[in-house]
């Protein structure tokens, strides 16, 4: 009988290394798969870095070109206004070169 003991307790004492192989196992591949997320969830964080960089600098890039755009109307405004000046002065040159023709077509008659 202590024979039979004895080997039951082997048994047991194999079972549970063998259970402990097996949790061992199991908690490596647990720790591999949270290595694996945790790699995801800096990629994840990483790729939001990115998108977010990139978007400040697109903001950046917009008001510089807004800013530009700003600039290139009051450009355009002042180049309108130089032109409106120089139509006036063309009219009233036409005029006064009108004017003087008469002028010159009664003193010949």
């Amino acid at each position: 009988m202590g024979s039979r003991m004895q080997e039951f307790e082997i048994k047991r004492a194999e079972d549970i290394a063998k259970d402990n192989e097996r949790l061992k196992k199991q908690v490596e591949e647990l720790k591999l798969k949270l290595e694996e997320e945790r790699k995801k969830g800096q990629g994840v964080a990483g790729e939001r870095d990115r998108a977010e960089a990139h978007f400040k600098q697109a903001e950046r890039d917009l008001g510089l070109l807004q800013k530009e755009y700003e600039q290139r109307g009051l450009e355009l405004q002042a180049a309108q206004d130089q032109a409106d000046q120089l139509s006036l002065k063309l009219a009233a040159a036409l005029e006064e070169q009108d004017r003087l023709k008469r002028l010159h077509d009664k003193a010949v008659k």
